[in-house]
């Protein structure tokens, strides 16, 4: 559970900076954690159930995501700049 805790944390600070156009509140960033604790809880069930092959093709595409969301990040930020 732990680890479910610190990957909502890094996923919730990345929806913030991609979300940065909308009104930063406390009851926005609570809402949001709750959410992503949720969809990482059920990924993380998922996961379990999963063989290896699976889960490698998992690990790769999450790779391909965090790739493509850093590339996101990347052109918003020039952009604004």
């Amino acid at each position: 559970m732990q680890n479910v805790t610190k990957i909502t944390k890094t996923i919730d600070k990345r929806i913030l900076v991609t979300y940065n156009g909308h009104k930063d509140t406390e009851e926005v960033r609570k809402a949001m954690s709750e959410e992503l604790k949720r969809l990482v809880e059920e990924t993380v069930t998922n996961m379990k159930q999963m063989d290896r092959e699976s889960l490698l093709i998992m690990k790769s595409n999450s790779e391909v995501l965090k790739i493509r969301d850093s590339l996101d990040k990347t052109n918003s930020e020039k952009r604004a700049g």
